[in-house]
Formats: C-alpha cells, structure tokens, sequence
C-alpha cells in the first residue's frame, strides 16, 4: 500500500478503480498494517494469516415475497451530458434504502446455489 512518496499510502479505488465493498475493508486493513509498520519503523512486507469469526452471525431471513423479488439494485450515475463538463464522481451511491435492499439481497447470494436451493426447499 505504499506509494513512491516515503509515509505516503493508497488503496482501495484510488489504487484498483470501483470495487466491492469487501476489497475497499479489505484493502483499509492492509493499509493500516502497512502504516503502523512504516511508524514503528518494521518492514513493509505484509504477512498473511487465516482468521475465523470469533462470533457468529446468523443469516439475514428472508420472506419468500423477497426471495422472489430480491434483484440486483442499479448504481445511479451521473447523466452523460454532465460528465463532459464536471469533474465530478460518476457513481452517485445507493440511498440509504437502497444500501438496505442491496445488503439483504446480497447477503443471501448463497440461496442460489444448488445447495442453498436443497436447503431451503426450493430446488428447481
């Protein structure tokens, strides 16, 4: 994460362009690592450890009316007419209910698979 500039880091869209929310944690978390090494004066090599959840989280229920609705919530953009003209962020963001939506459906992906859908009782 570090940048030609001594004490200066990057990461996540700035270093990789838009990702996932997961890559831009991920991605904070090997920065704060890298910066805490550079201030206690150790090497910048980042080493890598398996880690599970010290607590468990149970999956978000979802109704079946959910279920059946639940489809990938499109990022607002900025018109192409302004784009030409502003320096301005192209993705807008999700609304707060939109965040919401997105979050509950997506973290319920593993219902599609074929052993989500033998777990739920809704194979095809």
């Amino acid at each position: 994460m570090a940048t030609t500039r001594p004490g200066v880091f990057a990461g996540g869209d700035v270093v990789t362009g838009p990702s996932s929310v997961v890559d831009a944690i991920a991605a904070g978390k090997a920065a704060a690592e890298a910066i805490d090494s550079y201030l206690e004066g150790r090497p910048l090599v980042r080493t890598r450890q398996l880690t599970r959840p010290s607590l468990y989280v149970p999956p978000v229920e979802l109704k079946e009316d959910e279920l059946q609705q639940a489809k990938r919530v499109k990022m607002p953009h900025l018109p192409p007419s302004k784009r030409k003209s502003l320096h301005e962020e192209i993705e807008l963001g999700f609304t707060k209910e939109m965040a919401v939506r997105e979050a509950r459906r997506c973290l319920r992906c593993e219902l599609e698979t074929e052993d989500g859908k033998k777990a739920t009782g809704r194979e095809t």
